[in-house]
């Protein structure tokens, strides 16, 4: 996961590599963001790509953008 840019995901799932992804702020986006970026032939602004799952993200209690932009600051994890 250290060496990764992007975690894609279309469905919000407790995994360790979806939860390892977050604590380091990697951008964990839709694979609509992997379809683009295959179009234009280069990487795109992951920001309008970011997973959100409001059921889930209700019943957790968190704001996926919120978390990623806290953890962007400030890493729960170091590699």
């Amino acid at each position: 996961m250290a060496d990764a840019t992007h975690f894609v995901a279309d469905s919000f799932f407790r995994t360790r590599n979806m939860l390892e992804a977050i604590t380091l702020g990697k951008p964990v986006v839709t694979s609509m963001w992997l379809e683009n970026c295959g179009q234009t032939s280069c990487f795109i602004d992951e920001r309008k790509y970011i997973l959100r799952d409001a059921r889930k993200e209700k019943e957790l209690g968190f704001s996926m953008p919120i978390s990623l932009a806290s953890a962007c600051k400030h890493p729960l994890l170091l590699v």
